[in-house]
């Protein structure tokens, strides 16, 4: 809302719609809390139609896809609202959309509404499918990142059968004892940072992954102690990317 101060400077959109002054970001606002679940997906198809009509004229090749979901809480009953993951207000009805975001040009590629009670990866598959027909014909390399919430089996493997690479968040059970067996080097320039490197293959997959994970010392105990005992944050991603485009993309 906060970019329609931006438009109502612009003379020219002004004069496109025939407006003297510009409405403000609180119309805009008021109207969208009108919106039905069908007005959003008539919104989204309107919004893939321009976007469309835009990269006719020149596209990027290559391009990286960010995937997120949110938790959007309300008061009353909504169509589509209920109780789920609510950080902020438990046991408050909520929608939970998935977001697919282009990282280079910051414009939302596609959203998805869904009630508060949906699991974050729930269609995630189908999602990116959906993403993927929505790309100019001139996109010939699609990276995607995401958080642990589509460390999913299905995921990964589609897209790997569209050549995607892809940085996804490692959630599992018995993580933290996986990483402290391996064999940990410094980061350059990054004092009490560590990386590892390594291959595996959780239960329900077809074939070994790549893996990158980076630890980084929160404290050094030693009162009362023989040996200084070290407690470590870790991080830890399944990806196709070396760790030198990691640290350039700013994950």
């Amino acid at each position: 809302m906060s970019h329609m101060a931006i438009l109502g400077m612009d003379s020219t959109i002004r004069t496109i719609f025939g407006r003297k002054i510009f409405p403000g970001a609180g119309t805009f606002s008021r109207i969208f809390k009108l919106f039905t679940h069908q007005n959003c997906n008539e919104l989204s198809e309107a919004e893939d139609l321009i976007r469309r009509l835009v990269r006719k004229k020149k596209w990027s090749g290559r391009i990286t896809i960010d995937l997120d979901s949110g938790v959007r809480g309300v008061f009353g009953t909504q169509e589509g609202a209920e109780k789920g993951y609510n950080p902020t207000k438990k046991g408050q009805k909520s929608y939970h959309p998935l977001f697919a975001f282009i990282a280079e040009t910051r414009e939302c590629l596609h959203n998805r509404f869904r009630s508060g009670n949906t699991y974050s990866a729930n269609g995630a598959v189908e999602f990116m499918k959906e993403c993927h027909a929505r790309l100019p014909k001139g996109v010939w390399k699609v990276s995607v990142r995401g958080d642990s919430a589509f460390f999913i089996s299905a995921l990964l493997d589609f897209l790997e059968s569209k050549g995607a690479e892809y940085l996804i968040k490692v959630k599992m059970k018995g993580l933290e004892r996986l990483l402290s067996g391996k064999k940990w080097r410094k980061v350059k320039n990054m004092p009490g940072f560590e990386v590892t490197k390594f291959f595996y293959q959780c239960s329900d997959w077809l074939h070994p992954r790549r893996f990158i994970a980076v630890r980084a010392l929160v404290e050094v105990k030693t009162d009362g102690l023989l040996f200084p005992e070290y407690a470590y944050e870790y991080f830890c991603y399944v990806t196709t990317w070396t760790l030198d485009k990691i640290r350039s993309k700013k994950t």
